[in-house]
């Protein structure tokens, strides 16, 4: 099987023209100029998002929300939910198991505190969220960005050097032990992947730390466990 990865496209779409058997997006999906408020986030999602998604070269596309998706963090992903179904080719999954191919992708938007953004939480949320994430699963799509590979750490721009990983996601991670997490959030997080205690980890964010859109898709090739 082969999946791409992206995350933080922030309005940008990017063009895709390798047929693939799955794409995964790790949240923020929505342009900037749009993402505060619902109604034209809902129609971006309708006509644009989805227009987008729809025509891919790829069998399947399932995304997550991010911190500067307000509009499902307002209703708790329902509007999202029935506009990309389960039985759709373009899902929404939120604290979601979903199963593709006998592969086992879990999904989770939730972020440790920052400010006042979407899908932020105390150590106490994140902990009774975090515990949610099943064990025995194959791939797990998370925002934020767990301390390990790198992908957590600030690698350009004026905070460069500043590790803004999520600790507490780092721990339930670790316990969990899921084959894959792709994270995206920080920007300039390390995007190449790398195996550590069995887990392989990569940021897989679509655009830089300027918000201008540098980088490739993550490619991952797996097994079909259907196959």
């Amino acid at each position: 099987m082969k999946i791409l990865i992206t995350s933080d496209l922030h309005g940008f779409l990017p063009y895709i023209d390798q047929p693939a058997d799955l794409l995964l997006i790790c949240g923020d999906i929505v342009p900037l100029s749009v993402q505060s408020n619902g109604h034209k986030s809902k129609v971006w999602f309708r006509d644009v998002f989805k227009k987008w998604a729809e025509e891919l070269p790829v069998d399947k596309v399932i995304f997550i929300a991010g911190n500067h998706d307000w509009f499902p963090y307002w209703d708790e992903g329902t509007k999202l939910r029935n506009l990309f179904p389960h039985d759709s080719k373009v899902t929404y999954i939120q604290d979601e198991l979903y199963e593709y191919k006998g592969i086992k992708i879990y999904g989770t938007p939730w972020c440790k505190q920052f400010y006042n953004w979407a899908f932020n939480l105390n150590e106490e949320g994140l902990k009774e969220k975090y515990s949610q994430i099943p064990e025995g699963i194959d791939i797990l799509i998370t925002h934020d960005a767990p301390n390990q590979n790198e992908v957590g750490m600030i690698h350009d721009g004026i905070y460069k050097g500043e590790d803004a990983s999520n600790y507490i996601l780092t721990d339930i991670i670790k316990q969990k032990a899921p084959k894959y997490c792709f994270c995206g959030h920080i920007h300039s997080g390390n995007h190449l992947s790398k195996e550590i205690d069995g887990i392989t980890f990569a940021n897989c964010s679509y655009v830089n730390e300027q918000y201008v859109p540098v980088n490739d898709l993550h490619i991952l090739y797996i097994d079909d466990k259907d196959a």
